[in-house]
Order: structure tokens, then C-alpha cells, then sequence
């Protein structure tokens, strides 16, 4: 039996990162072949207490270190898994995981979720990217992030796993007499928060999206609040201010319920590597319009499950829309079966599998 320590972030709070992570857990979990030891890395339980301390984040860092070195020390493994930060302290901290686990002999595989590596000017930083990448196995989550990290790292030491996510039970089944539109991901300018009420508001200039609606869902962040995205409504857009329902964050049968609701999922981000909420919308058969940013190119096929948008422009966005409402059970049908394809739980448990054994 193989023995793997994982030392990654888990819910709450709920992001993309953490979300995979608690899946890749508990699939190694129920392998029989791998006996698990996981370390948590949670400094926070919310979004708005991510930016804590810096004494509190040492001394829960203190903590780790010395339950990880514990467990190096005694379970002897085989493998450390980690999700890794390439910014910040977390660098410095998975940099001296890394090297403690190479002490002990024992391999690393770390997990990269984020991207924009390749834009750091620290000579010092890349440096250490180097130094970290050739001890470690790297996973991807898209071969289009690869370029992230080219300078740095021989694509041949490289592994790729697309994120997945759950394959609902039900989803959205023909073309409405009126679409409804989301946009849902934590609160954040640069995810697009504020630019799609503007997308919103240019389409409703069309009397064919008199009643259509645009729901917001997410969790306030240090970035942005709910508050000031209403704010922004009233300031800039009041005559919608009865077609535009911020939700909050919403989980479980409410948030399902908000996908059934809806028809089409704008997107128009500055800021991701691979978003899962892209890939739930695909899985509720929505078809999705948005930027190019990360590997939204990878997870999307553009014109047939979704429209990418390479330059933000509300026509382009307008453009996208039409299009895939004149021809939306097509568009539909795609995304569906680009969710089993690629982006399916199966899909997952077969990668996994090629990670630890072989």
C-alpha cells in the first residue's frame, strides 16, 4: 500500500482550489491501494477573515510544520501531494515543504491552481520557481497553462488534470421563451462582478430581453460587497434595479435551483486560471459566454458550447449572446457533453489513478 501525506486547502470557505482539493481527497481516500494522511492548510473559515494576522497565519503555520514533519518522520511515505501558491508566503511555505519531503526521499507532487507566474519580475522568484518545479512533479489543471510556467519548467516533467465537478441530476432541458442570464463566483472586480450588470443593461436595450432577468450569486469578499455592488446598480443602471437579484452565496438544493432558473452564463473575467463555476454551468447544460482569460479556451469550444469573447466590448458580448440564442439547444446539447467528456468525476478517478501508480 502506497502512503501519500496531502497538505491542502479544504472548505470553508468554498473556492475553486479548495473545492478540487476536497475532491481529489476524498477519491484518494477511497482507494484501496493509498493509505492518507492529510494536513490542512486553513487559515480562515470565510473570505472576509482570509486576510488574518500575520502572527496568527505563523503560528497556525508552526503547527503544521511540526504535525508535517511528525508525520514525515513516522508514516514514512510514499508520496506529499500539495496544492500549491506560487505567491506570497505560501511560496516560501511550499518551497520548504518540498525540501523537507525531499530530505526524507520521498516524491512531491504539487497541484497548481492559479496562473500569472510568467508576468513575475523578481529575479529572485524565478529563480526559486526553478529550483521548486525540478523536485516536484507538476500537475496543471489545462495544457493552456502551460506557458505560465514554461520558463521554468520542462513540459515533459509536467502533468495535466482539468478540474471536474459533480454531473447533476438535472438540467436545464429546452429553449425558454425567456432567458434568464448568471453570472456566480465570489464577489470580485476583476471576475467581472460589476461588467456584466453592464452587458445586462446593454441587452435589455432589446425588447426581446424585456423579461429577462440577471441573477448574481456569491459571497462578499475583502475584494468587493454585495453592498456595493447594489450601489453600483442604482448609481449607474436603477431602471433594473427589478432585474437584477443578488443572491449572496448560495450552496447546495438553493444553488441548483438558481441554475435550473437560468439560461445562459456570463462570464466576462480578468482574473482565473480554470473556474469551476464555468464547468457547473456546462454540467446544467448552460451554454457560456465570457473572456479568454486562464484556460477558458481549453474548457469551452467556442461557438458550439459557448462564445469566448477575446477583447471586453459590450457588441462582442451582445454579439456572443445572440448567437447562442439563435441556435441554443445546439449550443446546449454541447455543453452537456463537453461536461462528460472531460470534465466528469470519472474523469478525475482515471487521472488519479496515472498520478500514483505510474
Amino acid at each position: 500500500m502506497k502512503k501519500v501525506i496531502c497538505v491542502v486547502q479544504l472548505p470553508p470557505p468554498i473556492h475553486g482550489a479548495a473545492i478540487l482539493n476536497e475532491k481529489v481527497i476524498s477519491m484518494l481516500e477511497i482507494d484501496e491501494g493509498l493509505s492518507l494522511s492529510v494536513l490542512r492548510l486553513n487559515y480562515a473559515d470565510s473570505f472576509e477573515k482570509m486576510h488574518a494576522s500575520k502572527i496568527t497565519k505563523s503560528i497556525y503555520s508552526f503547527f503544521v510544520f511540526f504535525s508535517y514533519i511528525k508525520k514525515l518522520t513516522f508514516t514514512k511515505p510514499d508520496f506529499v501531494y500539495i496544492s500549491f501558491s506560487p505567491f506570497g508566503a505560501g511560496l516560501y511555505r511550499d518551497v520548504f515543504i518540498s525540501l523537507l519531503a525531499n530530505f526524507f526521499g520521498v516524491k512531491v507532487k504539487a497541484h497548481l491552481h492559479g496562473t500569472g507566474l510568467k508576468n513575475v519580475k523578481s529575479g529572485f522568484k524565478k529563480q526559486l520557481y526553478k529550483f521548486f518545479f525540478n523536485r516536484v512533479e507538476l500537475i496543471l489543471i489545462s495544457k493552456d497553462l502551460y506557458d505560465d510556467v514554461s520558463g521554468y519548467v520542462d513540459k515533459k516533467n509536467v502533468k495535466f488534470i482539468n478540474n471536474v465537478v459533480d454531473t447533476p441530476v438535472n438540467h436545464v432541458e429546452e429553449s425558454p421563451n425567456v432567458f434568464n442570464f448568471l453570472f456566480m463566483a465570489n464577489l470580485d472586480r476583476r471576475k467581472g462582478a460589476l461588467k456584466v450588470i453592464d452587458i445586462f443593461a446593454d441587452l435589455k436595450t432589446d425588447s426581446k430581453f424585456k423579461e429577462s432577468k440577471l441573477h448574481i450569486v456569491g459571497a462578499d469578499t475583502f475584494f468587493l460587497k454585495s453592498t456595493v455592488v447594489s450601489e453600483y446598480i442604482v448609481n449607474n443602471h436603477s431602471h433594473l434595479a427589478d432585474s437584477i437579484i443578488i443572491h449572496g452565496a448560495k450552496y447546495g438544493k438553493e444553488k441548483e435551483d438558481i441554475f435550473l432558473k437560468c439560461h445562459i452564463f456570463i462570464y466576462p473575467t480578468e482574473h482565473d486560471a480554470a473556474p469551476l463555476v464555468v464547468l457547473e454551468a456546462q454540467s446544467y447544460g448552460l451554454p457560456v459566454i465570457s473572456s479568454s482569460q486562464g484556460a477558458l479556451m481549453d474548457m469551452l469550444e467556442h461557438d458550439s458550447s459557448g462564445f469566448i469573447v477575446d477583447t471586453y466590448s459590450l457588441e462582442r458580448y451582445r454579439f456572443g449572446i445572440n448567437k447562442v440564442i439563435d441556435n441554443y439547444e445546439n449550443f446546449r446539447k454541447q455543453a452537456l457533453k463537453i461536461h462528460v467528456e472531460k470534465n466528469s468525476n470519472q474523469v478525475l478517478k482515471y487521472k488519479l489513478k496515472e498520478l500514483f501508480y505510474d
